[in-house]
């Protein structure tokens, strides 16, 4: 078992749904996308979706760049997030 299927495992199993840390977010499903991924910093996630705001949130922990639509991912639950 790898350092990588632990991690998935034990997020699925905790409910959260991916990694984040000060510049980067990823999902569960594309766990730690970077060939030189410096992961000692990321903390357990939730996944948000931008609210159409011209600066998201969470714009530092996005897949994309911050726009309507995009997957972003917190360490706060959504359900937290008062907007």
């Amino acid at each position: 078992m790898t350092v990588k299927e632990i991690v998935k495992d034990y997020l699925g199993k905790n409910g959260f749904d991916g990694l984040c840390s000060e510049n980067c977010g990823c999902g569960i499903d594309n766990l730690m996308p970077c060939e030189d991924c410096d992961t000692r910093h990321c903390k357990p996630s939730y996944k948000h979706i931008c609210n159409g705001r011209e600066n998201c949130l969470f714009s530092g922990f996005c897949e994309g760049e911050g726009n309507k639509g995009d997957v972003c991912y917190s360490t706060k639950k959504p359900e937290d997030n008062h907007e």
